[in-house]
């Protein structure tokens, strides 16, 4: 399946887009999308561990599965004081 992945600040700057396509084997999770992602894209690489990601809304861990429609995006930490 391919999916599509919003991305912001930093990330969105590195890959000088807004939005991604990954493809993905049906019952994919947060954790092959991060994969697949590093591999389409060698420049997120020091990014790997740090990169966030929400699925359909709400905050996604890496076991969190992707559905075909699925809302996804793509974020560095968010820090604030």
């Amino acid at each position: 399946m391919e999916v599509e992945v919003r991305l912001f600040a930093q990330v969105r700057e590195l890959l000088g887009q807004q939005c991604i396509r990954v493809q993905l084997p049906e019952g994919a999770c947060v954790s092959q999308l991060r994969a697949a992602m590093i591999q389409q894209y060698p420049a997120l690489a020091p990014w790997e561990r740090m990169l966030l990601f929400a699925v359909n809304g709400r905050y996604a861990e890496d076991a969190t599965p992707i559905g075909p429609e699925a809302e996804i995006a793509c974020f560095p930490p968010v820090g604030g004081g």
